[in-house]
């Protein structure tokens, strides 16, 4: 999951350094697979954005209640493998209480994100922008 905010004009993301492989020392954001404790959706396909929010308070210790206002921006559907990146727009910074995966965390704007990434990152803050610019709208 994606968390982010806008303050004159920039997005900020919260990203973070991987300190477990896949992608070691690479700079992503929380996420995960989907576990049958997740659930599934109304139409019986895995519940992804449950996976998110989980995923997320497992690896950063923040939470977010089952309201959270989260938005499905990108996706990418391999065979036995599916990758949904959900946003969550945060009025203020939120940090996190604990890093399971991670060896560092912080926000940065998505024109400084550090390096190196993980290589879905960059096509995510391309969908990310697009959500922005749609809410703008």
């Amino acid at each position: 999951m994606v968390l982010w905010t806008l303050e004159n004009h920039t997005i900020s993301v919260l990203i973070g350094k991987r300190s477990t492989s896949p992608a070691r020392r690479q700079w992503s954001f929380p996420g995960g697979t989907w576990d049958p404790v997740d659930g599934k959706d109304a139409q019986g396909k895995p519940d992804y954005r449950t996976t998110a929010l989980r995923e997320t308070e497992e690896e950063t210790g923040i939470t977010f209640g089952s309201t959270a206002p989260l938005k499905p921006i990108w996706a990418l559907h391999l065979p036995r493998f599916h990758f949904v990146l959900f946003a969550c727009h945060v009025q203020q910074y939120v940090f996190p209480s604990s890093l399971s995966e991670f060896s560092a965390m912080h926000w940065a704007p998505i024109h400084k994100l550090p390096r190196p990434l993980v290589l879905f990152v960059p096509s995510q803050i391309r969908a990310l922008k697009r959500h922005v610019k749609q809410r703008k709208e």
